[in-house]
Order: structure tokens, then sequence, then C-alpha cells
């Protein structure tokens, strides 16, 4: 029997959900004048999926509407995650403002992996450190080490991935709805309500950018939503939660940029440039609707990725073989796709 506390904690996180839906989209449209104003536009090219210009950096009222909350959460909550809650909203920030920053004007390769790299390991020093209660080892600095490099992955990863209408922000969405359960199943209620104003900024958001796209979340929504879903992750580890779970739910982005990936690394191309050869990219040219994409991506996420996940943690210890099944799931499909769609080859 479900308690009345865990009733009105469920309550209180779908009202945060609805909140930032309904925040986000009113926010989003009052932004759009100012973006065309400024001709923050993105222009077709031979490597994109639109044929008209589109307003970008909508992204930065997602931003605002989460942070607006997670500062809110910090404020009430004053207890001992309070300076892991802190340095979580400074990174979210620092995401923003540098995916922002890229939005107006393009920043070289090197100089943004540095700034990603220092937000990162700010988040991740913090994190770690404050978990630490035998002083600081190499085994720490190397954990520590290695997921600030996870952490920027997956900023990177989501951005790679954020080339169709409604796509990225529906996997965000997805991905928050399962992690506000996951959060509430381990006792991270704080956490939890983070993530219900992430999937609802997600999903107000949406609105405008569903097919066809009126605004385009830009660097400075891909960055944030990487990041906090990356941040999301480190806060399940935190409540005891395996990684294997969040790997689970992020499954069919993981499989397609990394495999998209190592193939351009293995065929000479220029594997930091843009491209259109992601399996959903495929799929798009080769005469998918955005809307069947994002569909399809709803059907993955909700009849594999988020029971694997249910059955990981009811089922202990397996958690590790629900997300190797998850990742060669989607990789069998990256694989299915890449076979029997012909691939545009982009200029080098």
């Amino acid at each position: 029997m479900v308690s009345v506390d865990a009733k009105m904690t469920l309550a209180f996180a779908c009202a945060i959900l609805a909140g930032a839906a309904a925040a986000t989209a009113l926010l989003t449209g009052r932004l759009l004048p100012y973006l065309e104003r400024a001709s923050m536009l993105d222009l077709p090219n031979a490597r994109s999926l639109h044929s008209e210009p589109v307003p970008r950096g909508g992204g930065v009222a997602i931003a605002a509407v989460v942070l607006l909350t997670q500062a809110v959460v910090i404020g009430i909550d004053r207890g001992s995650s309070m300076s892991i809650g802190m340095a979580w909203w400074m990174g979210g920030l620092g995401f923003a403002l540098l995916g922002w920053w890229d939005d107006r004007r393009s920043r070289s390769n090197a100089s943004r992996f540095l700034l990603q790299l220092g937000i990162a390991g700010g988040f991740v020093s913090t994190a770690v450190l404050t978990s630490v209660t035998h002083g600081v080892t190499l085994a720490t600095l190397l954990l520590i080490g290695a997921a600030t490099v996870l952490v920027v992955w997956i900023v990177n990863l989501f951005n790679f991935m954020d080339g169709a209408d409604g796509f990225a922000g529906t996997q965000a969405l997805l991905y928050a709805i399962a992690a506000v359960a996951l959060l509430l199943y381990s006792g991270g209620v704080n956490d939890a309500f983070v993530a219900a104003a992430i999937a609802g900024a997600a999903l107000g958001f949406l609105y405008w950018n569903r097919a066809p796209a009126r605004v385009f979340m830009g660097d400075a929504g891909s960055y944030f939503l990487g990041f906090q879903l990356a941040a999301l992750a480190i806060a399940g580890v935190r409540h005891g939660q395996s990684m294997s779970l969040w790997i689970i739910l992020l499954a069919p982005f993981l499989a397609d940029a990394t495999l998209t990936l190592v193939r351009r690394v293995v065929s000479g191309d220029q594997w930091w440039s843009a491209h259109r050869t992601h399996a959903f990219q495929l799929l798009i040219t080769n005469g998918w609707s955005p809307d069947r994409l994002m569909w399809s991506l709803v059907a993955l996420n909700v009849f594999v990725c988020w029971p694997l996940a249910a059955w990981a943690v009811l089922r202990n210890g397996m958690a590790t073989i629900a997300a190797l099944l998850a990742l060669i799931l989607a990789g069998m499909i990256w694989f299915v796709i890449n076979r029997d769609q012909s691939v545009q080859t982009p200029s080098r």
C-alpha cells in the first residue's frame, strides 16, 4: 500500500512537471521574437535536415525554468547535500552559458572542450569529494577524472544527437520521467523534483520544437540537457543505484552517437566536423518523417528501455546484464539502419 506521504510527494513532482512545462512553453514563445531580431538563425546547409532558416538558442528557456526550480529546491532543502546541489546548479548554468555563447558565435573546438572539462570537473569534484570520508586517494582522483570525461562525453553526445525536430527533446523528456521514478524509489526526493522540472521543461519546449520546428534548442539547450542527464545519473549513483540503470535509459543515444563516431574515425573522416550520418539522420534523409522518428524513439524507450530498467531495479544484480541487453539491441538497430539505408556521404 502506498503511503499518504508517498502520494503527496508524487503529486508534488507531477505539479512541478506540469508547471515547468507551462512556464517553458510560455517563455520560449516570448523568446522567439528576440532570437529572430538577433538573427540567431540556423541556416540550412548540406549537413542539416531542415530546408528553411529556424531560430536557434531556444534552449535558454529550458535552462531558465530548470535552474529557477532547482534554486527553490536547494533553498528549501538546506541539508547536507546543499553543496552538491549548488555545484549541480552552477554546472548547469555554466553549460547553458557556454552553449549560448556558441549559439551567438561559434568557438574553436579546443576552447569549447577545455571549458566543458572545467565546468564538468567542478561539479564532479564536489559530488565525489563530499562523499569521501577517509581522505583523497589516487583512486579518488582517477574516479573524478573518469567521471568528468564521462559527463563531457554525454554533453557532446546529446549535442550530436540534436539534429531532428523533437528528437533530442523527446529523449530528455523520457529519460527525466524515468529518473523521477528511480530517484523517488531510492529516496532522492529533492533530486526527483529536479528531474521533474527537467521533464517538464523538455515537454514545454516540444510544443515549439515538434515538426515542423519553429525553434531549435541550440547548443544552449543541448549542452544544458546533456549535462542534466549526466547529473541525474550521478545523483542516482549517490543514492545507491547502479550506473547501469542510467546507461539503459540513454542506450538509444549512446549507441547511435558512439558507433557513428567510431565508424567515422575508422573511415578517416573528420570526426569532429558536422555531418548527417547518424542512424537517425539516415532515416530522415531516406524518407522517414520527424514525427515517425520521434514516436519510434518513444516506443523504444517505453517498451524496451523502461521495462529493462524496472527489471534491473526489481531483480538485484541484474542491472549490468540489463544494460548490456539495451546496448546490444540499440547497436543491432544501428547496424540494420546503416545496412539498409544508403548513406549520403558528407563532404570532408
